[in-house]
């Protein structure tokens, strides 16, 4: 019997964080689903950790074992895929119980909704909170934030109407890096766009640097997109492109993560993805001055606590540090 929800995971080498993804599907509240993981041709224990979860609960399906690309494997699905919400969910990426049954019973509420996110809380690699989301919810503004190449979308977190998916000719793989931005414009033509408002998927960030190469190519396929969505709808695309957001050049870095940490107000975790940027050499300037904004910071909280040892003082709520 075909289930209510497939979830659609391509992963590679994945092995450090690939049970806590996969078990956090299948330990979700809502119940009738599977989840078929389409490996990528790993090299590590990737498919031993799967075989051994899949012995447990046969919802997992396990597929795969070319290195074709993640977006093959996404194509794929919603080719093979039967059921009629099909749900994106990332091998690093850890969704909360609650997720699919909020976003099935919105959808099922709403039936000119084709496509639903969430809001995310981002972590590092070690499982650490950075910052929670902001997403717009509504159709509108979800719209015109993708019309200026702004993906206010997060893609892991999505469950979308397979049928609607397929109508619009699924992933292409002309635009392989925005994939997402692309199919979010072409599912608008169709149907409404939403986000839910709570935060339902733990989202990683890795620190790696991006390359000026992969920026730029990202840039390039993002104004390619916006410029096809407003040629669809008669708009003209000009003022829109001039509005895309340039590369943000720490990105991906350790530098940069530690900034999204100091805006959520996890000062401990900023310092250490600061330190490990000087660590591994940014290749930015701004990169370098990080650290001594994270260290002004926790100056203050080190000297406070010093002085109160010193004096036998309880520490007070500003002592803490995240």
């Amino acid at each position: 019997m075909t289930p209510q929800v497939t979830v659609v995971m391509p992963t590679y080498n994945a092995e450090a964080y690939l049970e806590l993804a996969v078990r956090s599907v299948l330990d979700q509240t809502f119940r009738d689903l599977e989840l078929w993981v389409y490996d990528d041709g790993s090299t590590d224990s990737t498919l031993s950790l799967l075989q051994a979860i899949s012995e447990q609960d046969p919802r997992l399906r396990i597929t795969g074992g070319q290195h074709r690309g993640y977006l093959a494997w996404l194509n794929e699905g919603l080719r093979e895929v039967r059921s009629p919400y099909y749900a994106r969910m990332d091998a690093d990426d850890i969704c909360l119980r609650r997720r699919l049954e909020s976003q099935v019973a919105f959808l099922d509420a709403h039936p000119d909704v084709v496509m639903v996110g969430t809001q995310v809380e981002r972590m590092d690699d070690r499982g650490r909170p950075l910052m929670r989301s902001a997403l717009p919810t509504t159709h509108a503004g979800l719209e015109a934030a993708l019309l200026q190449g702004n993906c206010t979308v997060c893609h892991p977190s999505v469950v979308l109407r397979r049928e609607a998916a397929e109508r619009v000719g699924g992933y292409r793989e002309a635009f392989y890096r925005t994939e997402d931005l692309d199919l979010w414009l072409r599912l608008a033509e169709v149907g409404q766009l939403a986000n839910l408002e709570e935060v339902l998927l733990r989202y990683r960030v890795h620190g790696r640097s991006v390359t000026s190469q992969h920026g730029s190519d990202q840039r390039s396929k993002a104004r390619q997109a916006v410029r096809e969505a407003c040629e669809r709808r008669g708009l003209d695309p000009e003022p829109r492109l001039a509005m895309l957001e340039g590369s943000n050049p720490l990105r991906g870095t350790h530098a940069g993560i530690a900034l999204e940490a100091l805006r959520g107000g996890y000062r401990g975790t900023a310092l250490r993805h600061a330190l490990r940027g000087v660590v591994h050499g940014p290749r930015v300037a701004s990169a370098k001055v990080l650290p001594a904004a994270v260290f002004g910071k926790w100056l203050g909280v080190l000297l406070r606590r010093w002085r109160r040892r010193l004096l036998g003082e309880k520490a007070g709520p500003e002592d803490a540090a995240r």
